[in-house]
């Protein structure tokens, strides 16, 4: 699905454009596993152009076992071998065509820098940045409106100008579990709706780094410290039908679910309850 408002197609990293296969999947409405499986399928081809990066997050699926999931970042040459292996229609075409001006721009913009090296540095520290709200956007799966609010937030923190955002105020309604069961006058806990979720594809646990550590040895018998891992709710691609992911008011690391009341006697009924 083409989303309305994106940060960017194509980002730096370590001095070379790249895009990633999630952007890809969404702006030719393919399915995130079916592009992946493109890629883990063609690896050989993809690597006669360079190492195929990713990066991996933890998500727990409904068996409460925590599944690996990658995010692969393609440089231009393999990008461009990836649009070669999918089926031509006016999506993908048009994509291909946007694509290609976004690799060119990005290396018109690598090729015009020439800075000294601070503002060399603080270039680099904002590119890093900005991967890391891109990461956590492509996680978290977040609504429209929620992205706008995270990425003013984040512009706002790096001293950067908000009044080029659009405004996004036109969105459904939505409500928390909690507040619909009460409304439709449902006797279940929010715990035993949301594992009914879990249960049905709906919704996913996952978890992030908190701020705290625990002390543990290693083979040497030094001891390190390890990050505590915090598990919150997110609703999957096939949940977000029924709700979307606003970020939680705690931490802007974690999702929250809400959903729509006009679609909640539907989940219900799917949900058999």
């Amino acid at each position: 699905m083409n989303s309305d408002f994106n940060i960017t197609l194509v980002e730096i990293f370590d001095n070379e454009p790249r895009v990633s296969h999630r952007v890809i999947a969404e702006q030719t409405s393919n399915l995130e596993r079916s592009i992946s499986k493109l890629i883990t399928t063609h690896y050989t081809k993809f690597e006669l152009f360079g190492k195929v990066r990713f990066e991996i997050a933890s998500i727990k699926n409904s068996k409460n076992r925590v599944n690996e999931e990658k995010t692969y970042f393609l440089n231009e040459p393999q990008a461009t071998l990836l649009l070669t292996f999918m089926r031509n229609n006016e999506i993908v075409i048009s994509f291909k065509v946007t694509l290609v001006k976004e690799f060119y721009k990005m290396r018109e913009l690598l090729q015009n820098q020439n800075f000294s090296e601070n503002p060399k540095n603080e270039i680099l520290q904002l590119e890093k940045e900005m991967i890391g709200l891109k990461t956590a956007i492509e996680i978290l799966r977040p609504s429209e409106a929620s992205k706008i609010g995270m990425t003013k937030t984040h512009f706002t923190d790096l001293g950067l100008k908000t009044s080029y955002l659009p405004e996004y105020s036109d969105e459904e309604h939505t409500y928390s579990a909690k507040a619909l069961l009460e409304k439709f006058e449902i006797q279940i806990s929010v715990q035993q709706f949301n594992k009914k979720m879990i249960s049905a594809g709906f919704l996913e646990t996952k978890t992030r780094k908190s701020s705290k550590y625990k002390t543990e040895k290693d083979e040497d018998g030094k001891e390190v410290k390890i990050p505590i891992l915090k598990e919150f709710k997110s609703l999957t691609e096939k949940g977000l039908e029924f709700g979307k992911n606003m970020i939680s008011p705690k931490n802007q690391l974690e999702s929250q679910p809400h959903y729509f009341e006009n679609s909640f006697s539907e989940l219900l009924k799917l949900l058999k309850i």
